[in-house]
């Protein structure tokens, strides 16, 4: 039985309202277009002081609040060091000072240095001491560094937006040429940290830091230096409004060709620059620690008092993983800016990072992902846990098994975490992506109908005759429905707060655009035609760049995707099982020393015999099989994570953290799996045939 229309229409008016005020939150301006227009600026200005005091008191991270604390000791940098650090400080808007910045990293190294002088004072081993020694060092190096390193990645998440930006700016500036307001509606439909940045600037001219938003512009892109295409194009779009309406706007259309035309060159050379790091990492990651595992154990027996397990799971689990984590960073960090990911925040169906949205009757709840990740995991871990002690052989199968299935513990817990999280926002994100390379067809569509003269409602009628199959023809076609129907102005039909068609399609792109070709319209149909036309040229322009972007990365992220499922997976596997095989053979070497030992054959073998027989059976007791596998299957599921990191940033950018999990989750899962399966089919196959050669 269907379900009685006015339920289904109450449902229709839930969903609108959701996104209404979905739009409301994330776009607080964002109002009826006639409240706009009323706005006060006073109002706002008062509004955005409160917003920085209250952001000013409440995100001062730890970071931020140890070095407030070291700054009374006032360790001072010295005059080139503190110009660098003060201006990534200011760059990435930390709220710290240069000497409080050194001062913590001073402070934390001393710290580091007084543990290693305890510790050879109670006797711990001297080669542990060296290390933290070492260690003290490079904490102070990185935490001096950590202020440029928040910066750039504060460049590399404004870089995604850039490309909006001057979008918005343009589509503004076309219908109005005002610098200020071009700024505004940028900053207003922005989400990320370029959008604060702009903020920034307004508020600093509306304080009057700056005299103008010109010289605060010219200010902000000092910053930009890295960026010639984005200070030009914002030079370009300045000096367009010197000039007549025709001349504007082609000046205007060369600013995004600029943007545009520039980050397609620089992703051609860095897709070539992209084959060097992989080599890099291909054999810091991977082909030099297999070969140091393979040796590990005869390492361990040979200085069995200098070389412990607890520097091979240091080294594997804990530095080696931070070095690819720099390197990949770096490649990352060189990467030319795109066009950013679609916005899902409008969507009712959305979730932040980390949560899912369940429904309960008429309410929806936001849940947390990871307590269902960390359940599983523990669950599996533990029936590990209990299998590898169940054998009392520290190198036989079981204990093997048990150490495998703490891994899948492990690797479950971490792919349902970041599948289950990512699952809903990638359909989303798709949902809005069909809509956003819909919408430029039928724009074009509806601004050919504009040029010939016709009304916007006629122009709608005809559009949808069109372009009908698409999905985003629902639009217009809803919009006349309302404009016929309930008697509406064609404003009220597609933006009224209860029935206006735009909330169908919650594309932060979709309606921005709408609202400027609407507006346009009221200065005649010939503007409301130029504007659809040209705005519908950057959206084609934009995707066409995006196309042409995945199929230079393909090759790379291709061969970042088989290193990262296939290749380091397999070979881990095989070393462990070689490194099984090491074991047995020695475990074997070792009883049979012992036996000549105990029937005094070995007494005529001097410093050799002594050295055979007292070590070679000890390997087992140094580290079992199944803690040796776990070693080297943490280190895999990190490197499976990492590679997946390098692949979502090439493809999509270092900041799209939905991509970032999805393909984790998978690397995960699939790298796991052929891990699995190469170290069984590899003991099953020379196991055996060892075993009855040594026994």
């Amino acid at each position: 039985m269907a379900p009685p229309k006015e339920s289904k229409d109450s449902e229709e008016e839930e969903r609108k309202e959701e996104i209404r005020r979905i739009l409301s939150e994330t776009s607080p301006e964002f109002k009826d277009l006639e409240e706009e227009k009323k706005l006060d600026m006073n109002t706002a200005s008062r509004e955005y002081k409160r917003f920085k005091e209250e952001e000013a008191a409440e995100r001062m991270g730890i970071y931020e609040k140890l070095c407030k604390l070291s700054e009374r000791l006032n360790f001072e940098p010295d005059k080139e060091m503190s110009e660098k650090m003060e201006k990534a400080i200011e760059f990435a808007h930390l709220k710290i000072t240069p000497a409080g910045a050194f001062s913590f990293a001073i402070l934390a190294g001393i710290f580091i240095i007084i543990l290693s002088i305890i510790s050879l004072l109670l006797g711990i081993n001297a080669t542990t001491a060296v290390l933290s020694f070492a260690l003290a060092g490079a904490v102070i190096f990185v935490l001096i560094k950590y202020p440029e390193f928040m910066a750039d990645l504060f460049r590399i998440k404004a870089s995604q937006e850039i490309i909006l930006a001057i979008i918005y700016m343009a589509i503004y500036m076309r219908t109005s040429p005002q610098m200020e307001g071009a700024v505004r509606f940028a900053a207003k439909n922005l989400s990320g940290p370029l959008a604060y940045d702009l903020r920034k600037i307004l508020w600093d001219v509306e304080t009057r830091k700056y005299e103008t938003i010109y010289e605060a512009i010219t200010d902000y892109l000092e910053r930009w230096e890295s960026n010639r295409d984005f200070i030009e194009a914002l030079q370009l779009m300045n000096t367009s409004l010197e000039q007549p309406e025709s001349k504007r706007h082609q000046m205007l259309d060369e600013a995004i060709n600029i943007i545009l035309q520039g980050t397609e060159e620089k992703m051609k050379n860095y897709s070539q620059t992209l084959r060097t790091p992989i080599t890099v990492i291909f054999s810091l990651g991977i082909t030099l620690p297999i070969l140091v595992l393979v040796m590990f154990p005869i390492m361990m027996l040979m200085m069995s008092d200098t070389i412990k397990p607890s520097y091979l799971i240091i080294g594997y689990d804990v530095v080696l993983p931070i070095v690819i984590f720099f390197i990949s960073y770096h490649v990352l960090s060189r990467r030319p800016i795109s066009y950013s990911t679609p916005d899902i925040s409008l969507h009712p169906k959305y979730s932040p990072i980390g949560k899912i949205k369940i429904k309960f009757g008429k309410k929806d709840f936001l849940l947390p992902v990871w307590p269902l990740g960390l359940i599983v995991g523990g669950i599996v871990g533990g029936l590990g846990l209990m299998v590898m002690f169940m054998d009392e052989s520290p190198i036989g199968f079981v204990n093997l098994v048990g150490s495998l299935i703490i891994l899948w513990g492990i690797g479950l817990g971490l792919s349902i975490f970041f599948l289950l999280d990512t699952k809903r926002k990638v359909d989303l994100r798709e949902q809005i992506k069909k809509i956003q390379d819909e919408f430029s067809e039928a724009l074009f569509q509806l601004g050919n109908r504009l040029a010939l003269g016709n009304p916007f409602e006629r122009a709608m009628e005809q559009t949808i005759e069109k372009s009908g199959e698409l999905k985003i023809s629902d639009l217009f076609r809803e919009t006349l429905n309302n404009i016929k129907q309930r008697n509406m102005a064609l404003k009220e039909a597609m933006f009224n707060k209860k029935l206006g068609s735009i909330w169908e399609y919650p594309s932060k792109l979709v309606i921005n655009i709408m609202k400027i070709v609407i507006e346009s319209s009221e200065k005649g149909v010939k503007n409301a035609a130029t504007s659809s036309m040209s705005i519908s040229r950057y959206v084609k322009q934009i995707h066409r760049i995006e196309e042409e972007l995945n199929e230079m990365m393909s090759e790379s992220s291709s061969s970042m995707r088989l290193l990262g499922m296939f290749i380091a997976p397999l070979i881990a596997g095989v070393t462990v099982t070689l490194t099984a095989i090491m074991m047995l053979i020695f475990d074997s070497l070792g009883r049979t020393m012992a036996q000549l030992e105990l029937s005094g054959a070995g007494a005529g073998m001097g410093g050799l015999g002594e050295l055979m027989i007292g070590n070679w059976g000890s390997i087992s007791e140094i580290i079992s099989l199944g803690g040796f596998q776990l070693v080297v299957g943490i280190y895999t599921l990190e490197v499976c994570y990492l590679l997946a990191y390098l692949v979502a940033g090439i493809e999509s950018g270092q900041g799209d953290m939905i991509i970032r999990r999805e393909t984790a989750g998978w690397t995960i899962m699939l790298g796991l799996g052929v891990y699995t399966i190469s170290v069984l089919a590899t003991y099953f196959m020379f196991i055996p045939l060892v075993s009855s050669l040594v026994m």
